[in-house]
């Protein structure tokens, strides 16, 4: 989006589970979202990005079009939307409703977000595997653990990550230090 690497991680830092926790009927999710979009909506207005169009570098979402049953890049509109699509956990958080689509977590069907690389385009993958008992349950998962191997991508394993969650969100700050530090080393390192 263009907003800097350091910016991101002191937002999440920051981030309380009050400002995105907000359950209601368990009609297909625990958390309405209202609350996560409200705190996307004020970070990218605060920071004049309202549109995908509008990242100053080249930004896709990738979610998984419930409907369609197939995942989709979402490369144009408000980037508010297109982040809150591809990071709604099914079960966690009701779908998002982007147009005439009912989108969750891309990762539901495509893990590392390929659908949104070009064949050949040169990639560096970030991929956190899933510690989940239920990771297995969606087809094609297993697969989706490792990205499809090609000569322009490079994956980076960072095997001992705190785990972070809703109720664990003191470990996100040493989770991403961890992961800034390995990811420099292995950049660093000759190849």
């Amino acid at each position: 989006s263009g907003l800097g690497a350091r910016w991101i991680a002191d937002e999440l830092a920051a981030l309380r589970r009050h400002d995105f926790w907000d359950p209601g009927a368990p009609l297909l999710g625990l958390l309405r979202g209202r609350k996560f979009a409200q705190k996307l909506a004020s970070l990218l207005d605060e920071r004049g990005v309202a549109r995908v169009e509008d990242c100053a570098t080249p930004f896709c979402a990738v979610a998984h079009d419930v409907l369609a049953g197939k995942p989709i890049a979402l490369d144009e509109g408000s980037l508010a939307a297109a982040i809150q699509a591809s990071c709604t956990v099914p079960l966690m958080f009701r779908p998002r409703i982007v147009g005439a689509r009912l989108l969750v977590d891309g990762g539901v069907r495509d893990r590392n977000g390929e659908v949104a690389l070009a064949p050949d385009e040169r990639t560096m993958l970030h991929a956190l595997r899933s510690r989940s008992p239920w990771r297995g349950l969606v087809a094609g998962s297993r697969r989706a653990l490792d990205p499809s191997p090609t000569p322009t991508r490079a994956t980076l394993v960072i095997p001992a990550l705190p785990r972070v969650s809703p109720f664990r969100l003191e470990e996100g700050p040493r989770a991403l230090d961890m992961a800034y530090r390995a990811a420099k080393e292995w950049l660093d390192a000759p190849r």
